[in-house]
């Protein structure tokens, strides 16, 4: 039987929220996996659908053959099939997570079933093949705000979409058993009664739901391990922070969005007053580690495991900062320092902090953490256990002198900084290559000594340091396609002479540049971190993204310490956008900075925090109350007994308080009278409007009801009030017949068109004051 033939008006509303729900799923879905053109096919599949098989009521659309759906579900196979195991790494459509391909295969099966002739089965099915491609986009989303705002829309609309056609279901399951369409009287007499219905229950359920969902979010907080969604990616591809550098590696590295941390920076001055740093002009760098040694596999790593560490644990004090560096005795060096607040949200492998610039941090606070570890002499911070998402503070001097480091020693040109135990000796393992040496030494001409064991002047440090970034920035293009082409020398070696036109990353750059002071006796090292980001005006805080990690050089120069170089020449220029959109994007930061600090981060020390709250405020209320009511108890005893009050304030707190009681007895009477009335039984089919013109008329029935309950029969649910009445015969005698004509008025009030007029409302009373009056004899 047609659809339309049985359905309740307003059960037409399926298939229209169906399809926007499924394009809903749609869009999310791509949002999640950064996929336009998935966005566009879903999109335009869902409107083209809707116009070929839809378009007409009783199923009279015209939707594809089947042979030509069934080749479709077939392609999608052949596609999830070549996306996870033929397409090499190379290609674009190559997925390294296995939920995204997933992903694409419902949505090539729920496009495909979108075309053919649905029953309620095949809408069942699309259903849920659009709630599985929101799960699959919602492991992936990254915790985004505005996926979490799709997902809202589509779990609500979803809730209803589902109770519309659960009953449209039933409906035609009824109709069917029936074997007739439904009456039109019968549908207009349901349809108020069943939409009032279908509103409370959708209402209630959804309220329920949420309240559900509420009390599992704060009693079971997520977990602050490592997220188990990162073993669905290889990460190893994008770009991101690494605590050591491997140069062998031929990789095609991939630019992610994916954000790394917030910071604010602030310039804190001796008065304790605080100056906002960041400005879009202003690109700092975020130092994670330094890394001084090049071993013989090609690798840059921090000899802070090694013989020249000095490490310590300091505890750590929630609430307060903890001193890691005194400041230097200078007292010109004890000004104003830099306070940085960061908010770690990457999941690297790695528990290194990051601090600004290269200067020692002074104090380190966090509540997340018991302690935090610190080498002095690299300046570097980490974390005993990895926490994310992690918030800490450190303070460091804005103005950094050479007097705040440690003596540097003198560096043999040549040395890499690894030291192998041969024979009972320490040497040197490995060296800077030969022809980087004289690459070296012919860029530096007069600046270096006449005599090889004469030592580097301290004055041509930094020029020389110079000189060698300027000549990497403006020869070496800046590319993330890397591949070795003579893998029979060093890497770098490679990179310098071999890949001049092609280029390479920041890597290359850093590292090239470290081997070339090194040749000459510079003591330099690879620092790795973040560079930059994008700086929100209206909060004052970078958002650095896993796209700007970024390695560089700091120079030991004797008379400034360890100073930033970097190598790498500009990537490519960023253009300004419009104030406006500016404007937008920095309020979506926002939003999404709060959605990740309250909800996403929500873990089980913000459980605690929040039940301590919590419990604090019940505390002082408690407190507040009992003092409250006992300095009111002695303000009152005062007006009322005391000597101090006038004769005249007794007399009016004596009559507030009489109205006071009496109003309140007044009040509980008319409750009582309310929860007891008949009325909204005998007015619930009706729409409020009709129920609020009744109810003022049919006042006197209730009070009749009232009163004949004190016969100790009262009335049963399944009797009319004219049986009732009769069923009272013998107790009511002469006052039978006043009886029968309020019910008489009754239904001529309520079924009839009969209204209440002066007349008729001073019967009423007298007869009901006849009733009152015979029962009470």
């Amino acid at each position: 039987m047609p659809a339309a033939a049985i359905q309740l008006p307003y059960l037409n509303r399926f298939l229209p929220l169906a399809y926007l729900l499924i394009f809903i799923a749609f869009s999310a879905f791509a949002y999640a996996d950064a996929n336009f053109p998935l966005f566009f096919i879903g999109a335009a599949a869902t409107a083209l659908s809707w116009w070929l098989v839809e378009r007409k009521s009783g199923g009279g659309g015209k939707p594809l053959p089947r042979p030509l759906i069934n080749l479709g579900v077939l392609a999608a196979g052949v596609g999830v099939a070549y996306e996870l195991l033929i397409a090499p790494e190379s290609h674009d459509i190559r997925q390294a997570n296995i939920l995204m391909a997933l992903g694409h295969f419902m949505a090539a099966i729920l496009i495909c079933k979108l075309f053919e002739r649905k029953s309620n089965r095949d809408y069942a099915q699309i259903l849920t093949l659009s709630l599985m491609l929101m799960a699959a986009g919602a492991i992936v989303a990254n915790a985004s705000l505005l996926y979490a705002i799709l997902l809202a829309i589509y779990l609500a609309l979803g809730f209803y979409v589902i109770l519309l056609f659960h009953l449209r279901s039933e409906t035609q399951h009824a109709a069917i058993l029936m074997d007739d369409p439904l009456p039109k009287s019968k549908i207009k007499n349901q349809k108020s009664k069943v939409s009032k219905d279908f509103r409370f229950i959708a209402f209630w359920s959804a309220g329920l739901l949420v309240a559900i969902a509420t009390a599992v979010f704060l009693a079971f907080p997520r977990s602050s391990s490592r997220d188990w969604r990162i073993s669905w990616s290889d990460h190893s591809t994008t770009t991101g922070f690494s605590d050591q550098v491997a140069m062998r590696n031929h990789v095609s590295i991939q630019l992610s969005d994916a954000l790394a941390m917030e910071v604010k920076l602030e310039e804190v001055l001796p008065d304790q007053s605080r100056v906002n740093l960041g400005s879009e002009s202003y690109d700092p760098y975020f130092r994670g580690t330094v890394l001084d040694t090049y071993n013989s596999l090609h690798q840059w790593v921090s000899s802070t495991s090694g013989p020249r560490a000095s490490v310590a644990d300091h505890p750590l004090v929630p609430g307060q900062p903890t001193t890691l560096t005194a400041p230097p005795p200078n007292p010109a060096n004890t000004g104003a320092v830099i306070l940085q607040t960061y908010t770690l949200r990457n999941r690297t492998t790695s528990n290194m902090l990051y601090t600004i610039g290269g200067g020692p941090p002074l104090t380190f606070a966090s509540d997340q953490l018991s302690s935090v570890i610190f080498w002095d002499r690299q300046y570097l911070l980490s974390a005993p256990r990895s926490v994310r998402p992690l918030t800490y503070q450190v303070t460091s001097p804005l103005t950094v002198r050479a007097a705040m480091f440690h003596d540097c020693p003198f560096v043999t040109p040549g040395s890499l900084g690894e030291r192998r135990n041969i024979d009972g000796e320490i040497r040197t393992y490995y060296r800077v290559p030969d022809k980087i040496a004289e690459l070296a030494k012919s860029l530096a001409g007069s600046l270096l000594s006449s005599s090889p064991d004469e030592p580097l002047k301290e004055e041509n440090v930094g020029m020389l340091a110079k000189k060698f970034q300027d000549y990497l920035q403006t020869n070496y293009p800046y590319t993330l396609q890397y591949d070795v082409i003579d893998t029979s020398i060093d890497p770098l070696e490679d990179f310098l002479f071999n890949r001049k036109s092609i280029g390479g990353h920041c890597e290359c750059f850093a590292g090239a540049m470290v081997m070339m002071c090194r040749a000459v006796g510079i003591n330099a090292r690879m620092a790795t971190g973040y560079h930059g980001g994008e700086f929100n005006s209206i909060g004052g805080f970078y958002l650095v993204r896993e796209k700007d990690a970024h390695a560089w050089v700091e120079v030991f120069i004797p008379d400034r310490g360890w100073s930033i170089f970097d190598p790498s020449p500009a990537s490519g220029s960023t253009l300004k956008t419009a104030s406006l959109t500016r404007w937008f994007q920095e309020i979506s930061q926002l939003l999404q900075k709060a959605w990740l600090s309250t909800v996403v981060a929500f873990d089980n020390t913000s459980r605690k925090y929040l039940f301590s709250t919590i419990s604090s405020f019940f505390d002082w209320l408690a407190d507040w109350t009992r003092t409250a009511a006992t300095d009111g108890a002695a303000g009152l005893r005062e007006l009322l007994i005391g000597t101090n009050s006038s004769p005249f304030m007794r007399i009016y707190i004596y009559l507030a308080i009489t109205g006071t009681i009496a109003l309140s007895v007044f009040l509980t009477h008319r409750i009582r009278r309310r929860r007891s009335s008949y009325l909204p039984m005998i007015l619930k089919t009706v729409d409020r409007k009709t129920q609020k013109k009744l109810a003022y008329d049919l006042i006197f029935f209730d009070e009749l009801l009232r009163i004949l309950d004190k016969t100790g029969q009262k009335k049963r649910l399944e009797q009319t009030p004219r049986e009732y009445i009769e069923q009272l015969a013998i107790p009511l005698g002469s006052a039978l017949s006043d009886a029968r004509w309020l019910v008489r008025a009754f239904y001529d009030i309520r079924f009839g068109s009969v209204r209440v007029d002066t007349p008729m409302r001073d019967r009423i009373f007298a007869s009901l004051h006849n009733i009152r009056h015979h029962l009470q004899r």
